[in-house]
């Protein structure tokens, strides 16, 4: 590989990294949304709920009722976690390319000078 096309690799390895932090920005974004809706939902549902004799009934009244805002905060974490995850690849990938360019830089050096 020559200098030209390490240099498009990290370039182009430091824009995945740029679009995965963009991702996670998002998905931080739309789990911290999803999560304040679940517990508006659930502060709303056990304070609606009727007919309930015991404490741990009227919370599984209101658990039944918000069962779709739970899933989809559980499903906004996790899509949340994933970008975490890419983004902590995508690093290690750009760290992987810094090294590459030393080393290239370094055996370019020694080409020059010798021992």
């Amino acid at each position: 590989m020559n200098a030209g096309q390490l240099n498009q690799q990290l370039l182009d390895a430091a824009e995945r990294l740029r679009q995965s932090l963009d991702d996670l920005y998002q998905r931080s974004v739309e789990y911290a949304s999803a999560e304040q809706a679940y517990r508006h939902g659930k502060a709303v549902a056990y304070l609606s709920t009727t007919g309930a004799k015991t404490v741990a009934e009227r919370e599984a009244r209101a658990e039944n009722a918000i069962n779709d805002l739970r899933y989809r905060r559980d499903m906004a974490e996790g899509l949340k976690v994933s970008a975490l995850e890419a983004v902590r690849s995508n690093r290690g990938i750009l760290s992987a390319m810094q090294t590459l360019a030393s080393l290239s830089k370094e055996e370019a050096a020694f080409a020059r000078t010798g021992p």
